[in-house]
């Protein structure tokens, strides 16, 4: 679920089927796919559903970062 939405960044709730819960920020790596939510701010995205979300991680020893890069759709 969509919690904030900038140029560069986006916070997301994540949960899985289990007990994973989180509030995650990354940075959007292909900005073409996100271009209309960019550009509306997020305005009538908070709190959306990405459905089909695909992203990577990469680790560091202090660090690990979350690069977003598509989507399927959005449910409302």
């Amino acid at each position: 679920m969509v919690k904030k939405i900038d140029q560069n960044n986006i916070e997301f709730y994540i949960q899985d089927d289990k007990d994973l819960c989180a509030c995650l920020s990354g940075e959007i790596e292909e900005k073409s796919k996100f271009r209309n939510i960019i550009e509306n701010e997020g305005k009538g995205y908070i709190g959306s559903e990405f459905i089909g979300l695909e992203y990577h991680t990469i680790k560091n020893e202090n660090n690990l970062s979350f690069f977003v890069e598509n989507y399927s759709f959005i449910s409302d």
